[in-house]
């Protein structure tokens, strides 16, 4: 969206039972992940206008992640900083911490 904050798009999938059937008969969910830089992370609806030409931090994120699955969402210790941990094939890929102090990091790892 701008240079300190960013949207991220994930796809949930249709609802299984234990035996692995689709329960939900609907398609993919979209939701919409916001993360501002040393502010704030929550899901939202309302679409935001995008810049013309995307940061190369943008693009490298959309080249790591982009079809990665979200595995996990924890919070480091007591600090202010969430890790987001992201999967190929059930084994951890990257990282995407993220710090919620003063101007914060947003770090992609492997």
């Amino acid at each position: 969206v701008n240079s300190r904050t960013y949207l991220i798009k994930l796809a949930v999938p249709p609802e299984r039972d234990a035996s692995g059937a689709t329960v939900d008969t609907g398609s993919w969910q979209k939701v919409n992940l916001l993360v501002e830089s040393g502010a704030r992370i929550h899901t939202t609806n309302f679409v935001r206008d995008k810049g013309n030409v995307p940061s190369g931090f943008t693009l490298k994120l959309r080249k790591h992640i982009r079809t990665r699955r979200l595995e996990s969402v924890e919070q480091i210790g007591a600090d202010r900083v969430l890790r987001i941990s992201f999967s190929t094939a059930g084994q951890i890929a990257f990282h995407l911490i993220l710090e919620f102090y003063a101007g914060g990091n947003i770090i992609l790892t492997d």
